[in-house]
């Protein structure tokens, strides 16, 4: 694994990388080892937990899984941890399930704060997930964003059974702070 010395040249820095992040690799002796601590000091070692955030504040806690991934069980006490967490930080904590094309994104909101902004579980486009981002932010989505996601912004009739983005017509969200 490559190192880096402090005394080289910025342009020496450039051609070493760092190894690519793969599951187990950094921290699986570490998990292992706090295994061994027993069972009244439980921890969780998250795949996809992300905190989204805007200007230096924290905005909501997001547990992603990949469509493949094995279910999501938010009465599991690793998930009631994480809501915990959420709720001390008055923040909105979702379980979010997403295609591996990123043509749909089912969302569960997972605490009274997440409810605020999403009244109940949906799959959605990835505008409509999208633009729930931006608007737990209270910010618009810049259309560039718009242009880059997988899907249009909102369902065809032949998509109503698999898609529900009806939540972003005609809702008034104001910001969370």
């Amino acid at each position: 694994m490559p190192r880096y010395d402090i005394g080289k040249s910025q342009e020496d820095l450039s051609v070493q990388t760092v190894r690519q992040e793969r599951t187990g690799w950094r921290d699986e002796a570490l998990s292992q080892r706090h295994r061994k601590w027993g069972w009244d000091c439980p921890a969780v070692d998250i795949d996809f937990l992300m905190l989204e955030y805007d200007q230096g504040k924290a905005k909501a806690l997001v547990e992603y899984k990949h469509e493949n991934a094995k279910p999501q069980d938010p009465k599991h006490p690793s998930y009631k941890a994480m809501k915990d967490l959420a709720d001390r930080a008055q923040i909105p904590f979702f379980a979010v399930r997403y295609a591996g094309d990123f043509s749909w994104w089912r969302v569960h909101p997972l605490n009274d704060y997440a409810h605020k902004f999403l009244p109940k579980a949906c799959q959605m486009t990835e505008v409509g997930y999208v633009t729930l981002l931006y608007t737990i932010r209270g910010r618009p989505v810049p259309g560039e964003v718009v242009g880059f996601t997988s899907q249009r912004q909102f369902p065809t009739e032949a998509d109503s059974e698999l898609q529900d983005d009806a939540w972003l017509e005609g809702i008034k969200i104001a910001p969370f702070r």
